[in-house]
């Protein structure tokens, strides 16, 4: 919720995407509203403090009280269902 702090007071950390979508910046991962319902999120990983490789991962849900479900993903981490 540190994320909707900073959009109300205007920070410098929150950018506005190309299409106009809302979108955050908050540390080393992005995180962007997309069309239909989903939420993408790319972060950066570093190894000795170099930028190394970007991931994604695409979320959606058929509505907020429903939980998030991964479309589609970049990620080095085992997918667990």
């Amino acid at each position: 919720m540190e994320a909707e702090r900073k959009a109300m007071h205007g920070d410098a950390d929150i950018l506005a995407c190309p299409q106009e979508k809302i979108t955050y910046k908050i540390g080393n991962k992005v995180i962007c509203c997309l069309e239909g319902a989903r939420i993408g999120v790319q972060f950066e990983t570093s190894f000795a403090g170099e930028p190394y490789e970007f991931y994604h991962c695409v979320l959606k849900s058929k509505s907020f009280l429903q939980k998030l479900t991964v479309l589609e993903h970049s990620s080095i981490f085992p997918a667990y269902t």
